[in-house]
């Protein structure tokens, strides 16, 4: 009597006793793959965002009236002064970023470059997901 009721409870050799290891194993491993590519994809996100809302406040700090553009050292000064602050907001991904500035036509160019931070190996995470590139055209503010 007892082989009889270790077959019907699924014990029996040659049985499917164990097959639910791994069917919840591979479960597991793809809502890890798939939880780290959300997390990556949320990280490059933030990065782009917090990029675009500190090029903005940079570039118009440099083309505010409290700036004379027709003074090129005050110029430069101004850009200076917003490169570091923008820097100072990027953090670890503002230390990398390139950044570079052109004050011509009445408007401020702010371009960065710049690297998200990752999670995944770079051979694993697409190349727009990586790469930020961000150009912010402000027009100057004229005193009246």
């Amino acid at each position: 009597m007892p082989i009889r009721s270790a077959r019907r409870r699924g014990f029996a050799p040659g049985g499917e006793a164990g097959t639910s290891l791994l069917g919840s194993l591979a479960a597991v491993v793809v809502v890890l793959v798939l939880l780290l590519f959300a997390v990556q994809t949320t990280t490059a996100l933030l990065a782009r965002s917090t990029v675009s809302a500190a090029g903005l406040h940079a570039a118009r700090q440099v083309a505010g009236r409290s700036v004379d553009h027709r003074d090129r050292a005050a110029v430069a000064s101004a850009e200076g002064r917003a490169e570091a602050e923008l820097r100072q907001l990027l953090g670890h991904l503002g230390e990398d970023a390139e950044i570079s500035w052109s004050v011509d036509g009445g408007a401020v160019r702010l371009r960065i470059e710049a690297s998200t931070p990752g999670l995944l190996p770079a051979a694993w995470a697409a190349g727009s997901l990586r790469r930020i590139d961000r150009t912010f055209v402000v027009r100057i503010e004229e005193l009246r």
